[in-house]
């Protein structure tokens, strides 16, 4: 190579023995290669690279990589004959993309630039002394290929020398290098935490002294054997004389817990000795029932033991529900093996309930979400198969009737089965009959009509029923609140007809509602004794029964006509005592209303049965409502055919609120309900804001009337008002009598806040139209 020529890099990347060799020798032309085997430049004649040539090389590309030993043989065989700038330029972009293509050209002028040094060197006779980097790169004014071909030979071969190894360099730095180091410095990674992230995992290297690689593995408190999973040697507190020892106890069995196979239910006398005195040093005592169960967990820990996964064997959870208490088992099932269930882990759900009656198929939904939870910590992926202790026709029912169990089961793409397998674990749970389908009934069933009440200041207890034209009572007593009083009678009512349907008629919301989710349900202890003992009481009796119930919530004092008012009104009259205490005045009572609330007469003398004239005069008497007028009549306006059908909405301002001043006001205009909030503006978020708490209060409506408002008109209202499937009318342009309901209760608003203004001083404006809403809303559902 003459002094002039530019050397090629030293090491090509790439895999295999050519990692090692030259740039030169690399792309040097085999010996056995003939001249002009590619067609390209030649003295004063250009001929074109082959494209089928060009595509082989971005074949080659694609498939194993740019420093690979197959792109390698590629270039050299394109570099068997001389090549052009533009030839190069050609090979350049099949290579690379943008961005190491730039980086090809700037490595091509700096090493055409070293070139054009060296060539000032040579002799005067040297035609490479001419040769510039326009030349040598083939741009500026020698950017034809045909004219690059009637280069003098040595200008040529510098040229293809210069470009090549700029080809050659680039692919060293587009090639993926192996780090010498796992922990790099991020690009945006300021130094002093790549530096802290360092020394962390300085120091976490493992002695030599800690490294196990024969079992037993001792890791976390266990033994990992080749096949199994014990724990090692567990201490246990010999004697509990304080809840300090007996909580140190029971964290210890809590931790054992899903290697043991005790259910929660058996451990329960432990957890007992937490309950009581919260003071650390408070005695405690071993029960007998607590020495008995910690006996069992001893000799649980010593013999129980969980098995290490088999990779060819599918993982299977099992549910079981020994004494109404799920517990889970994840495990392998192998009829093959001599013990052929292979528990890998016992899941159980907490002691006690969250609510005080949950049904038995949520608790179920809340262990398979948390089989599967542990499924996916352990081996990344669901079981294959949840087996469940159920009649298929009761899991179809509950999993149609309960959204628990629908997102319990979400996604899972294994099978569900029904039949527990025989074994020893599995045979409690499948000696435990129960049923999904709770005994309540939906609709009334054929069957005697049962009413019941409850006294709390007499403590009377009464369940009465017609037969035939007679009326007949069963009368107990119960000290205690209401809640009390009235759950002891629907206790007697189950236990009276324990063997028919019968449908219960209670006016207790408490009632009929405990007593529809006890069917099929696990009953929290509750730390009001006498309260558990009637709800146990209750439990019982429903969970007895083989024949339907239909429980109907009413109102009591409601004056209704019919056969179920007039039984409840028996049944309420029963309970109650015969004498009644004396009341106090109704006048006095109306005047002390009003001067709380400040309805106007008319509204008074509906709500406590007055005249006209002693109403009018209690008004007039307030000092507060005297001096402001009547309200308007309501007048005419299209209204909705049913409550929800339409509202009406529109904003005032109350100048005494401050920043809170625009008052959003809503009116449903079948039923009159108001709602009004306070904003700091009128935009098209203060609108949505009203709106979501008027959804809240009143519900979603089919229709909202509002003016032609900018924050009305927004898109952004608009897609509010979509994505809650409201339709949106708007009232005629400039005049406000199609918004006349609302605007009417503009007034109103006002002036209910105006009396009641000297009763709220200091008070929030949401406070103020908190009550003056109550005013408003009540004092008009009295009026229907």
């Amino acid at each position: 190579m003459g002094s002039g020529d530019v050397e090629l890099p030293a090491v090509l990347p790439g895999p295999g023995p050519e990692a090692a060799a030259s740039a030169a020798s690399a792309l040097a032309p085999p010996q056995d290669a003939a001249e002009g085997k590619v067609p390209g430049a030649t003295h004063n004649t250009y001929q074109p690279l082959a494209w089928q040539a060009l595509s082989e090389l971005r074949d080659a590309v694609g498939k194993y990589g740019l420093g690979s030993a197959e792109v390698m043989q590629v270039l050299r065989y394109f570099n068997a004959s001389l090549l052009t700038p533009f030839d190069i330029r050609s090979l350049a972009r099949a290579l690379f993309p943008p961005v190491e293509y730039d980086f090809f050209e700037n490595k091509w002028t700096q090493l055409a630039g070293r070139a054009v040094e060296r060539n000032t060197t040579l002799g005067q006779g040297d035609p490479r002394r001419m040769v510039n980097i326009d030349m040598l790169m083939g741009t500026g004014n020698y950017t034809r290929a045909e004219g690059q071909a009637g280069y003098e030979p040595l200008a040529q071969e510098q040229c293809q020398q210069t470009g090549m190894a700029a080809l050659v360099q680039t692919l060293q730095l587009a090639t993926p290098q192996q780090s010498f180091a796992t922990i790099v410095q991020g690009v945006d990674e300021p130094f002093l935490c790549f530096a802290g992230r360092l020394t962390a995992a300085v120091e976490k290297q493992v002695a030599p002294e800690k490294v196990q690689q024969q079992p037993p593995w001792k890791y976390l408190g266990v033994k990992i054997l080749e096949r199994t999973i014990r724990h090692q040697e567990v201490q246990f507190v010999q004697s509990v004389k304080t809840l300090n020892d007996a909580q140190k106890l029971v964290g210890v069995i809590t931790w054992l817990h899903p290697y043991l196979g005790l259910t929660t239910a058996q451990l329960s006398p432990l957890f007992e000795l937490l309950k009581g005195d919260t003071d650390l040093k408070s005695p405690r005592e071993l029960t007998p029932e607590a020495r008995k169960v910690l006996e069992e967990v001893q000799q649980a820990v010593s013999a129980c033991q969980v098995y290490r996964i088999e990779p060819s064997i599918d993982v299977t959870v099992f549910i079981t529900t020994p004494d109404l208490h799920p517990t889970g088992i994840i495990g392998q099932w192998n009829d093959d093996w001599t013990d052929p269930l292979h528990v890998l882990e016992w899941v159980f759900l907490p002691h006690q309930p969250h609510k005080t009656a949950t049904a038995l198929f949520e608790l179920i939904a809340r262990l398979i979400i948390k089989c599967r939870q542990r499924c996916l910590q352990l081996m990344g992926a669901d079981p294959s198969k949840i087996i469940l202790p159920v009649q298929r026709e009761e899991f179809d029912w509950s999993y149609v009737n309960n959204v628990s169990l629908q997102s319990a089961l979400e996604g899972f793409s294994g099978q569900i089965t029904y039949h527990l397998p025989s074994h020893k674990l599995l045979q409690v749970a499948k000696n435990t009959q129960f049923s999904l389908q709770p005994e309540n009934s939906q609709e009334p069933v054929q069957g005697p009509t049962v009413f019941t009440d409850g006294s709390g200041k007499t403590g009377k207890t009464i369940v009465t029923w017609q037969d035939g034209s007679e009326w007949q009572v069963l009368e107990s007593h119960e000290d205690g609140s209401a809640q009390l009083v009235e759950l002891k009678a629907a206790v007697m009512a189950f236990e009276k007809f324990s063997q028919e349907p019968f449908n219960l008629i209670t006016d207790s919301a408490y009632v009929a509602d405990i007593a529809q989710r006890l069917g099929c349900s696990v009953l929290k202890e509750v730390s009001n004794p006498a309260l558990f003992d009637l709800l146990k009481a209750l439990w019982s009796a429903i969970q007895a029964r083989v024949h339907p119930y239909y429980i109907l919530h009413v109102r009591s004092h409601t004056n209704l006509p019919g056969f179920v008012a007039e039984g409840n009104a028996r049944a309420d009259k029963l309970a109650n005592p015969a004498w009644v205490a004396p009341q106090p005045d109704v006048l006095v009572q109306a005047k002390a209303l009003h001067g709380f609330f400040h309805q106007n007469a008319h509204m008074l003398q509906k709500q406590f049965q007055l005249t006209a004239t002693e109403a009018r005069e209690i008004v007039e008497s307030c000092d507060d409502c005297h001096a402001l007028g009547a309200p308007l009549p309501a007048g005419v306006n299209p209204r909705g055919l049913k409550a929800l059908a339409l509202w009406q909405t529109d904003v005032t301002q109350v100048a005494e609120f401050g920043r809170l001043k625009y008052v959003h006001v809503t009116v449903d205009t079948f039923s009159s309900a108001m709602w009004a909030s306070a904003h700091t503006g009128e935009k098209a978020r203060d609108v949505i804001a009203h709106w979501r708490q008027a959804f809240a209060v009143l519900g979603i409506p089919s229709a909202v009337k509002t003016d032609n408002g900018p924050a009305y008109a927004s898109q952004q209202e608009r897609q509010f008002l979509q994505s809650w499937g409201v339709s949106h009318n708007f009232g005629i342009p400039h005049s406000p009598m199609g918004q006349a309901i609302v605007e009417r209760n503009h007034g109103t608003l006002k002036r209910v806040l105006q009396k009641q203004k000297r009763g709220m001083q200091g008070e929030t404006p949401n406070s103020r139209l908190a009550k003056a809403l109550y005013t408003i809303n009540h004092g008009a559902a009295e009026l229907k």
